[in-house]
């Protein structure tokens, strides 16, 4: 709706998986969306998601390593309405307790460990 201030989400990483999160979100101009991703390479790759290899104006590419970057990470989601990790389920703890830091929404497409269950109520 024109006139809205954009939501911005972030997306967590940049397997084949995120190819149709970020075509979706491409379509929807009250969405400013955030790709993180450790490679340039899959930078390149998403930026033809969106169909035709244009780069729409509401979705931008980050390369950093969430592994090894968690300053920059938790930077990218104190600037976002929403987080979507993509990223190994070994790493959603820390990204919820930044996510939770921040109140900041989060969805992941892993299952619910039983970590981040105990983190429910925060």
């Amino acid at each position: 709706m024109p006139g809205l201030p954009r939501k911005r989400v972030l997306l967590l990483g940049a397997g084949m998986v995120a190819d149709p999160f970020i075509h979706y979100f491409s379509l929807e101009p009250n969405v400013q969306l955030t790709v993180a991703s450790r490679s340039a390479i899959s930078e390149q790759r998403l930026a033809t998601a969106t169909g035709a290899g244009k780069r729409h104006g509401n979705v931008e590419y980050v390369v950093v390593d969430a592994s090894k970057e968690m300053d920059k990470v938790e930077k990218l989601i104190g600037e976002s309405n929403l987080v979507v990790s993509l990223l190994p389920y070994v790493m959603h703890t820390a990204i919820a307790r930044m996510c939770i830091k921040h109140k900041v929404d989060m969805a992941t497409s892993s299952y619910l460990s039983a970590e981040l269950q105990a983190m429910e109520k925060e």
